[in-house]
């Protein structure tokens, strides 16, 4: 403790001491007005650990620009900040302009990459900006199953929207601010024109994307009407980088002692990096004088002060999230294990304090971590920061999930209700995705049997979850890296972070949009009215996607169609062997074609038109019945009654199968008879 304090308190009152260079090295550098300190350097040798990522290269025209090196298009540095381990870099802006016949004139999908650099974007201090109407702006790390969309909402009549003099960009009005993915390095602006025949592309006809520091951009209702955005920045803005040393954190490489910590000097202090993606090095003073007084006062203060306030906010989340509502229907409901509420404690020693090293995945609702809790493996998910009025829902749909019994959804075993956000606890699958199982480097991926059979299992899951649960879920964000494979490749739907349960009485709800492009049902996100068709899409695509092995999230045509109108299309045409993956080519028994049909009808674009999930599991329950007993007939039997007796048997199991309707008790015992 001591040494902590001490160290904050020369950072407190000292001047931060100038790191040494390399013997031979200039103490001091510059590029026209900006200042090169160490770690950084103009020539290689004299950087840290002579490293050409710290290698800056100054150019000798009449403006000097300071250039990370290597970096093709080249990244020009504006300022650096040892003490605040940044640097400040300027960002492109991607656009795309139309004309009055809705034609493309100015594409520019400049990408920001600095994957070969020891940075990585500024979550803390950076936004993703959108701006434009009757567009969706989609980015994406290079490689990586990320997605950020954002679609702006505008007036037909620019006349109309409210004048913006506030400089806030809040989602609405044309604007829309997006956070960084966790360590990202590369970042890619995709636009979709969501409607042709609207005449907004008309009155906006550009729209943008960039990353930029979020402090440096003010809202303007002119950069909706014309390219003042783009032509005031002159096609660039800034963006923050903050830099690492390893891809650790601070405590990583002393416990493991590698040999490869850094801040060796008694002048420097271990930092980690915003988002946890690494560690630096911050230079601290050797100050005196009122640093005395803070580290004396500092030392008498109560070790019991901390812990009363700690309690204290642990009460005040827990009264907050709504936890003396959970207690009680806790006490009423008798299907509701006491179990439910898991203390931050029990959290935190299953996690080892969330360590990322226990990190198993994460998505756009937050991250879930591999932990240990009452001798069971459980998978918890450590939620982003929601709105009051979703945590004031978030109690019932806990109580909801908690009596979801189904062996194709992954179980909710319990919460903890005294972070902010509350945790959550699930029942932990060891397989991975369907999403990575699909999606291998190499010719061979899951077989066509294995597919068909997955296809079902998540089928009785939403048609489960939509009809035969206490109260209809709506999930609202399906998709392949949702659906998780135990050891037999067995599915279980995962990720309810977006889910929403409806009263029984209710068809639809009006929701803020979630989900994810490729998979988003686009009557939903024009309309913002949830219903179960909604989640049939999402399902659609996903049988789009197992019939193709292609990623709908960042798939397009050669005529600039996403999968599913490019998959509809080449259906009509009958040239369906075009897209369909060749090693289920080669497997199937002529259900390929049924499976697409099937996956056309649930992409509908009218919600009434796509067949409800029941349906949609009965489809596919037949399909694999006449699949089986095509196997069946082949299969080398000597007597016809032997063959009828397990013919008989077959079509009871699949037809007590494809029913679902089982009490709760019912379904306990059916799930303890499959492993998990």
């Amino acid at each position: 403790m001591f040494a902590w304090v001490l160290a904050a308190a020369a950072a407190t009152d000292g001047v931060p001491a100038e790191s040494p260079r390399p013997a031979g090295c200039p103490t001091a550098e510059r590029c026209g007005d900006i200042a090169v300190p160490y770690p950084f350097s103009l020539e290689r040798r004299c950087a840290i650990n002579n490293d050409e990522r710290f290698h800056l290269n100054c150019t000798m025209s009449t403006n000097k620009q300071l250039l990370l090196h290597g970096k093709s298009p080249p990244l020009e540095v504006t300022k650096i900040s040892v003490q605040r381990n940044k640097v400040w870099i300027k960002s492109p802006i991607s656009r795309q302009c139309y004309n009055k016949s809705a034609t493309e004139i100015i594409t520019i999908h400049d990408m920001l990459d600095i994957t070969s650099t020891p940075f990585v974007l500024s979550r803390k201090d950076n936004k993703v900006i959108v701006l434009g109407c009757n567009n969706m702006a989609v980015g994406y790390k290079i490689s990586e199953y990320y997605t950020v969309v954002c679609s702006p909402t505008c007036m037909q009549n620019p006349s109309m929207e409210n004048p913006r003099n506030d400089g806030k960009c809040n989602h609405d009005g044309g604007c829309c601010p997006l956070d960084l993915p966790k360590g990202a390095k590369s970042i890619r602006a995709v636009f979709y024109l969501l409607n042709k025949t609207s005449p907004l592309w008309k009155n906006y006809p550009c729209n943008y994307v960039t990353v930029m520091d979020r402090t440096r951009f003010k809202f303007n209702t002119t950069y909706l009407t014309s390219s003042a955005f783009y032509d005031i920045n002159n096609g660039e803005v800034s963006a923050v980088m903050e830099w690492k040393i390893e891809e650790k954190r601070c405590k990583d490489p002393k416990i493991h002692k590698h040999g490869s910590y850094a801040c060796v000097s008694n002048n420097s202090e271990c930092t980690n990096t915003s988002d946890d993606a690494g560690y630096a090095c911050l230079s601290i003073g050797l100050g005196v004088g009122s640093g005395i007084c803070f580290v004396v006062l500092a030392l008498i203060s109560p070790y019991i002060m901390r812990k009363i306030k700690t309690r204290r906010i642990k009460e005040r989340f827990f009264k907050q999230n709504h936890g003396l509502l959970l207690q009680q229907l806790i006490s009423r409901n008798a299907n509701i294990s006491e179990r439910m509420i898991i203390t931050l404690r029990e959290v935190e020693k299953a996690t080892n304090n969330f360590d990322r090293e226990r990190v198993i995945g994460g998505g756009g609702h937050g991250t879930v971590f591999k932990g240990n809790l009452d001798l069971n493996v459980v998978a918890i998910k450590k939620s982003k920061i929601v709105v009051q009025r979703e945590i004031n829902e978030f109690i019932n749909e806990v109580v909801v999930l908690s009596q979801v019994n189904h062996r194709n959804v992954v179980k909710l075993l319990g919460c903890c209700l005294e972070t902010e956000v509350p945790l959550l606890v699930y029942e932990f699958i060891s397989n991975g995705t369907l999403y990575h199982h699909l999606h291998v480097h190499g010719p061979i991926s899951l077989s066509w049997a294995d597919r068909l059979r997955i296809a079902l299992e998540v089928a009785r899951a939403l048609s489960y979850l939509h009809s035969a649960a206490s109260m209809p879920i709506f999930h609202r964000d399906i998709k392949t890296t949702n659906i998780l494979l135990d050891d037999n490749l067995t599915a279980k739907v995962s990720d309810f972070g977006a889910s929403r349960y409806i009263k029984i009485d209710q068809t639809g709800v009006t929701t803020a949009i979630q989900g994810t492009i490729g998979y988003l049902d686009p009557m939903y996100y024009k309309t913002c009215r949830l219903t179960d068709k909604s989640d049939v899409f999402s399902f659609g695509v996903v049988l789009v996607e197992l019939l193709t092995r292609r990623k709908p999230f960042c798939y397009q045509s050669d005529n600039g169609d996403d999968l599913v109108t490019h998959f509809t299309s080449l259906l009509i045409e009958g040239k369906l062997e075009d897209i369909i993956d060749p090693q289920i080519m080669e497997e199937e028994d002529g259900e390929i074609l049924k499976v697409a049909r099937l996956a056309t009808l649930c992409t509908e674009l009218r919600g009434e038109d796509r067949p409800p999930m029941r349906e949609v599991e009965m489809t596919l329950e037949n399909l694999i019945l006449k699949k089986r007993q095509v196997l069946f007939n082949k299969s080398s039997w000597r007597y016809d009654t032997n063959q009828t007796r397990d013919s008989t048997r077959l079509n009871e199991f699949v037809s007590n199968e494809a029913s679902r309707q089982y009490t709760m008790e019912e379904e306990i015992l059916l799930s303890a008879t499959y492993p998990r």
